[in-house]
C-alpha cells in the first residue's frame, strides 16, 4: 500500500479550512445535483450490501458525511462522500475528507468517494487524507459504475496512528 508524507501533502490537517469557514464554504456550495444525488444513492446501496446496515445522522464533532453507516457486528464505519461538482484538489475538500478519515483512523472502516472522472487524483486525495489521519490502509479498489461515475473504496484499519508512524510519506502523480 502506498504511505503518505505529512509535509509534501496539500490535505495535512494544517489546511486553513476548517470550522467556521468550513460552514460558510458549505453554505457557498449550492444545492446537490440530480448526478450529486444519484451517486449518493450508489454509495448508501454498497454501504448495506456490505453490511453497515445502522444508518447514523452525524458524525460526534457535528461532521455529516454524505453516507454514515455502521456495522453493528464489526463496529465499523462506514462513511461515503458522493462528488460531482468539487476537485480532488481543493483544500476544502481536502479538509473535510481529513475529518472524515481521523474518525476512520480511530475505528476502522470503509472510506468511499463517489466521484467522476479522474480516478487517480481522488484515490490520491483520499489516501493522503487517511495517511495524514494515521489510518492504516488495508486496500484500496477503484470501479467504474457507469459512463459518468466511479467509486473508490478505502478499507480502513482501527487504531492505526498508535502503530509506527515512520513510514508515512505521501507521493502522488501530482508531485504532491
Amino acid at each position: 500500500m502506498p504511505c503518505f508524507k505529512r509535509s509534501s501533502c496539500p490535505y495535512r490537517p494544517s489546511t486553513p479550512l476548517c470550522g467556521s469557514a468550513m460552514l460558510i464554504a458549505a453554505s457557498e456550495a449550492g444545492r446537490p445535483t440530480v448526478l450529486h444525488e444519484r451517486r449518493r444513492g450508489w454509495l448508501d446501496a454498497i454501504a448495506i450490501l456490505e453490511g453497515f446496515t445502522l444508518g447514523l445522522p452525524v458524525l460526534p464533532d457535528g461532521s455529516i458525511p454524505d453516507v454514515l453507516r455502521v456495522d453493528p457486528r464489526r463496529r465499523w464505519l462506514f462513511i461515503g462522500e458522493a462528488k460531482d461538482t468539487e476537485s480532488p484538489r481543493s483544500a476544502y475538500t481536502g479538509a473535510r475528507l481529513h475529518r472524515y478519515a481521523t474518525w476512520l483512523a480511530a475505528n476502522g472502516g470503509v472510506f468511499a468517494v463517489c466521484h467522476g472522472g479522474g480516478i487517480a487524483a481522488w484515490r490520491a486525495a483520499a489516501l493522503c487524507a487517511i495517511g495524514n489521519a494515521g489510518g492504516a490502509v488495508e486496500s484500496v479498489q477503484s470501479q467504474q459504475l457507469d459512463v459518468r461515475s466511479a467509486v473508490t473504496q478505502i478499507r480502513v484499519g482501527r487504531l492505526a496512528y498508535l502503530r509506527d508512524r515512520r513510514n508515512i510519506h505521501c507521493k502522488n502523480s501530482y508531485g504532491y
